[in-house]
């Protein structure tokens, strides 16, 4: 009984797939320029996404926005999402980098 109850309330579901409308932001300053993520999130999906930066090549971000909009709100597809949008590698590694160690 009680490993049954743990599994419930420990899993991905019971703490997000059922949850109300929230936002959340993440920060961080890179070489290269500063950013942020903004997320809207509910039952455990992200359904808006804006991304602030004052780094030289704003394009770089313009598709994520979108790219992160329907994706769970689940750290590997998080990850997933970042891996297949950006092309520039070191930029790319340095966001894959910071979102595994703080999200």
């Amino acid at each position: 009984l009680i490993g049954e109850l743990y599994e419930k309330y420990s899993s991905w579901e019971w703490r997000f797939g059922q949850s109300p409308v929230f936002d959340i932001s993440y920060t961080e300053k890179f070489t290269w320029g500063e950013v942020e993520f903004q997320f809207t999130q509910k039952n455990g999906e992200i359904i808006d996404s804006k991304i602030y930066t004052d780094a030289m090549d704003t394009e770089l971000f313009n598709g994520l926005n979108l790219a992160f909009i329907g994706c769970k709100f689940q750290i590997n597809q998080i990850l997933e999402v970042i891996n297949k949008t950006i092309k520039q590698d070191e930029i790319k590694n340095d966001i894959l980098n910071w979102v595994n160690n703080e999200f």
